[in-house]
């Protein structure tokens, strides 16, 4: 048994200290400075794009699936008007 009449520190809180930090601005934002902002996020999503372009092979493939699709295509509705009768 604690027989001190101290507090016990274990469950004491300490707020953190919180250091300063002196914001330093000289002057106000002015449109300038928000269009040079704008320049340079603009530039660096210019410059993270992909640059990768297809290649042959990849666009004869490409054609090659669009004009299959529009055949199946032209084939579905030739059958469907040949089977759907006469008004």
């Amino acid at each position: 048994m604690n027989t001190q009449l101290t507090r016990d520190r274990r469950y004491q809180t300490v707020a953190p200290q919180i250091a300063s930090t002196a914001i330093r601005r000289s002057r106000p934002p002015n449109p300038l400075d928000r269009l040079a902002l704008h320049v340079g996020v603009a530039l660096i999503i210019w410059g993270r794009r992909g640059n990768s372009q297809p290649d042959r092979s990849e666009l004869i493939r490409r054609h090659k699936a669009r004009t299959a699709r529009e055949d199946r295509e032209r084939d579905y509705q030739r059958t469907w008007l040949l089977a759907v009768p006469r008004r």
